[in-house]
């Protein structure tokens, strides 16, 4: 289907005997970092449709999530962020905020990505389908969110044992 919104420009468009899709460009620019405290909760993605057709759905200002973060958020926060190591598999942000919030990364979640607050590991929500979310307590604070793939680091020792069996 078409997508109606001057914010977005088709790009691409393929249509095969199996499927038809199209493609399209975010046109508006979209912040790496964002505190909200506005979330709604999706359980799949049959459930996340009708949210993002909501008139008053504003991606910059909310946050989809899977599962409810069960802790209270404070309204209308004032807050900064500062990126301070921006790496493709490790982050660190300085972040003040007024009240307590979700913290949305807008980095791809995968399993295997940590994330500390002033050195304590919480809990990663995901967040808009694609992206990560924490929640973080009022004050000031160091963010860090690192990946650490353990399939590379059980491949790692399993392949350091197998040298070991070869050489005896």
């Amino acid at each position: 289907q078409n997508i109606e919104d001057t914010d977005f420009e088709q790009i691409f468009e393929n249509d095969t005997k199996k499927a038809k899709y199209k493609v399209y460009k975010n046109k508006q620019k979209v912040q790496k970092y964002y505190i909200t405290s506005n979330f709604a909760l999706a359980e799949n993605l049959g459930q996340v449709s009708p949210i993002l057709k909501q008139s008053n759905n504003k991606p910059e200002t909310g946050v989809i999530l899977e599962q409810d973060p069960e802790q209270i958020l404070g309204e209308n926060s004032k807050y900064s962020i500062k990126q301070i190591i921006q790496k493709p598999s490790y982050q660190k942000v300085e972040i003040s905020s007024n009240n307590a919030a979700l913290l949305v990364s807008n980095e791809s979640y995968y399993p295997g990505w940590i994330a500390k607050i002033d050195g304590k590991e919480t809990k990663i929500f995901p967040a808009n389908i694609n992206s990560r979310a924490i929640v973080i307590p009022a004050g000031n604070h160091i963010v860090e969110f690192s990946y650490e793939s353990k399939t590379f680091t059980y491949s790692a020792v399993l392949s350091v044992v197998a040298l070991l069996a070869t050489l005896l």
